[in-house]
C-alpha cells in the first residue's frame, strides 16, 4: 500500500520530502509550491489498515 502512494506522491509535481517505514508516515510537498505541504500516515487496525492524510496549502 505505500508503494502505491509513494510512487504516486513521486511523480509530476509532487516530491516525498521523508518517509519512515517505521511509523507509517510519508510527507510530501508541491514542487512548484513549496508552501503546499502534507504528511499519510498508515495506521495498522487489525486486519485493516486506517490512513490518515493531512494537507496544507
Amino acid at each position: 500500500m505505500t508503494s502505491f502512494y509513494s510512487n504516486g506522491l513521486n511523480s509530476g509535481d509532487w516530491r516525498i520530502t521523508s518517509s519512515d517505514k517505521t511509523t507509517g508516515q510519508i510527507k510530501f510537498a508541491r514542487a512548484s509550491r513549496p508552501q503546499n505541504v502534507g504528511a499519510i500516515q498508515f495506521l495498522g487496525r487489525g486486519e485493516h489498515t486506517q490512513i490518515e492524510i493531512k494537507f496544507d496549502s
